[in-house]
């Protein structure tokens, strides 16, 4: 039997079934009603796929459940979303499919297949679709179909469509025109473009000295988090030597504030990263209190409580440990290091301070992203400017690309944090100015 994160995985949105009389299969020979194809093409940095994006639709690569890439309907007729997940064991595709048909229909019989294709290839993988009739988790009759594709003997990839179930032909016939659209890159294609980023990354960081390092630290620096225009928030960096369990090495502090809604989320993290490589620790703690729960604040204002969540990180030699706590439970972790490629997390502060400025290039690195939660393969892409350079940064193969842009000084001019956030750069004096009061 197929294990549960699979079963997770295929046909998430099935919920209580359907009380309606069963759709037909669309009409193969009806004229498609697919909505036309854009131009724009989504790629899957870490296993190749890619697809074209519909008209009035866009894709989302970092969501909040454990979708690759969803796309969004700004027509709200239909969802599409690609997810990927590797097994712990071999399966084959058959037995995914029947684990997918069984799930339907054991929910109660009026859940319905309406069409089924196996034996197909999508992006030359080999594939199987299936298309249901089933209830969304407010009770709504919809339309849920799955292409399922085998990436190799443990990987699967599994596209889906939801729409409402009036919406059928559209989304039926978009979603065909979508998987149509799906190519793969070769895996081989993928692992040599890897490593060159990687041996990029290596011979940089093997060349780097701690004097280097030392020479590069800036004392203070402080920023302003915009949204469009509007103050959303501030940060404050200071980076010294430091000497932390007998080690001599560097110590890097952010403090941040970020205002959402009717929250504050104010965040400290420490980190520090010994000159001979030995010991890295870091420490993060974010408290998100209600902008009510000001000290000057109405004293009888509601929901003032606090919650703070805390990440600590040790690596010692080759093992990473690292430990979450929350208001709610506490989880522990433990990775290797790589044994090529790692970047400490004092070093990705310091970046932009080191890497070469004057020359084109992808660094690659595999390196531990709290957003995340995971030892990724994160890359620097460098680009020389006539005033300066820009370094882009992707912290995981599908995350966003967040751009930043610096003086010949090195100075940060603008950095992109996605959602038209920025940050630039400011004075002491003038956070106090803008935050003072609030």
């Amino acid at each position: 039997m197929i294990g549960r994160r699979f079963r997770m995985l295929i046909l998430l949105a099935v919920a209580a079934a359907s009380t309606a009389a069963p759709l037909s299969a669309a009409d193969k020979t009806a004229p498609s009603k697919a909505r036309p194809l854009t131009d724009q093409r989504w790629h899957d940095r870490a296993y190749g796929l890619s697809f074209l994006i519909p008209q009035d639709m866009r894709v989302v690569s970092r969501t909040a459940d454990t979708a690759a890439a969803r796309v969004e309907d700004q027509l709200n007729q239909i969802s599409i979303s690609l997810h990927v997940k590797r097994s712990r064991s071999i399966l084959t595709l058959k037995q995914v499919t029947k684990e997918a048909r069984e799930q339907i229909l054991s929910r109660i019989s009026v859940n319905h297949i309406l069409e089924e294709k196996s034996n197909i290839t999508i992006a030359d993988q080999p594939a199987a679709v299936i298309y249901a009739q089933t209830k969304s988790a407010k009770g709504e009759d919809i339309l849920l179909g799955q292409a399922i594709m085998q990436l190799d003997p443990q990987t699967f990839a599994v596209m889906e469509v939801t729409s409402a179930l009036n919406e059928y032909p559209i989304a039926h016939d978009t979603f065909e025109a979508v998987l149509g659209s799906m190519q793969r890159m070769n895996p081989e294609q993928i692992a040599k473009q890897r490593a060159e980023q990687l041996k990029l990354g290596i011979e940089w960081r093997t060349e780097l000295r701690p004097e280097q390092i030392h020479k590069a630290l800036i004392g203070e620096q402080w920023y302003r988090v915009l949204d469009g225009k509007r103050d959303m928030g501030y940060m404050r960096v200071r980076q010294h030597k430091a000497s932390q369990s007998g080690k001599t090495g560097v110590a890097v502090e952010v403090q941040q504030r970020i205002a959402i809604a009717a929250d504050y989320y104010d965040s400290l993290a420490t980190y520090f990263l010994a000159d001979d490589d030995s010991v890295e620790m870091w420490k993060v703690t974010t408290t998100r209190r209600s902008i009510a729960a000001r000290p000057n604040a109405d004293p009888n204002a509601k929901n003032q409580q606090a919650d703070t969540y805390v990440e600590t990180g040790v690596r010692a030699g080759e093992e990473v440990n690292i430990t979450l706590d929350g208001p709610r439970q506490a989880d522990k972790r433990k990775y290797n290091r790589p044994e090529r490629g790692y970047l400490a997390q004092v070093e990705a502060q310091l970046l932009p301070q080191l890497l070469p400025n004057d020359r084109p290039g992808t660094y690659g690195f595999y390196y531990y992203s709290s957003s995340n939660n995971a030892v990724s393969f994160r890359t620097d892409t460098v680009t020389p400017t006539l005033t300066g350079f820009t370094v882009a940064t992707r912290l995981s193969p599908n995350d966003p690309e967040l751009k930043a842009t610096y003086n010949a000084q090195r100075q940060l001019i603008e950095k992109q944090l996605g959602n038209d956030r920025r940050l630039v750069p400011t004075s002491a004096a003038m956070i106090q100015q803008i935050w003072k009061g609030r």
